[in-house]
């Protein structure tokens, strides 16, 4: 097996990059203090995207989507 990766050339002002995570209750709270913190101390140098997947969850009981869901789940 081989792989070829390839970086994205940027004028060095800054680098983007993404988080993608599929609930909030999948990160601890220490890591997201923890990403907070590295990307607090780049500053201005990068340019940070939480992504969160998000899915419909029509058979869910009315008080777990009041509680933790938008748009009813």
């Amino acid at each position: 097996m081989s792989a070829k990766i390839e970086l994205p050339k940027h004028d060095g002002t800054f680098v983007d990059y993404s988080l993608w995570y599929s609930s909030v209750y999948d990160l601890s709270l220490q890591l997201i203090v923890d990403l907070y913190e590295y990307e607090a101390s780049l500053g201005e140098k990068v340019r940070f995207t939480p992504r969160l997947i998000t899915f419909n969850c029509t058979d869910c009981p009315k008080d777990i989507k009041k509680r933790d869901c938008y748009s009813s789940g």
